[in-house]
């Protein structure tokens, strides 16, 4: 087997490696893009939720200042209450799913190094191929030379190897 035929070889296996390394990041990148979504959906909730208490928390206290309306009060403080087990909650899948992007951000980051690995791998493949046929036009080029130096008169191209 000639180096070329390996060095091809080499970057076919290179290429297929890649292509495969490609197909992972993209579907580590659309799992990531999920993780987000879900990620920003839970912030927005919880963003929700803390608005909503706050509004409640106002109304309360407006109704604090009735007389009369004690029992309304009380109610609305049992609410605030299950208000606050409600955001609690939420703040916990906040974080849940903040590490679930970060998990997924580090696979995807992985992915995409491995992709630019086997880039730079058949960049050197191509060099080499490059830096070989370069070799053979400088030996082609010396029978040349060899050749007419002998003086036998025929300049023609020799036959390949």
């Amino acid at each position: 087997m000639t180096s070329a035929t390996a060095i091809l070889r080499r970057a076919a296996t290179f290429e297929k490696l890649r292509a495969d390394a490609d197909a992972e990041q993209q579907r580590l990148a659309r799992v990531l893009k999920a993780h987000q979504d879900t990620a920003s959906d839970a912030r927005r909730k919880l963003e929700q939720l803390q608005v909503y208490r706050a509004e409640y928390l106002e109304r309360m206290r407006a109704l604090e200042a009735q007389p009369g309306r004690w029992g309304e009060v009380r109610g609305m403080r049992a609410f605030l209450l299950r208000l606050d087990e409600a955001i609690r909650a939420q703040e916990a899948e906040v974080d849940r799913t903040r590490a679930a992007v970060d998990q997924a951000t580090g696979a995807w980051t992985q992915a995409r190094q491995r992709v630019m690995a086997f880039d730079q791998l058949s960049e050197r493949q191509r060099e080499e191929l490059r830096a070989l046929a370069v070799q053979e036009d400088r030996r082609e080029l010396q029978e040349w030379s060899a050749l007419a130096a002998t003086g036998d008169g025929s300049l023609s191209r020799p036959a390949p190897l």
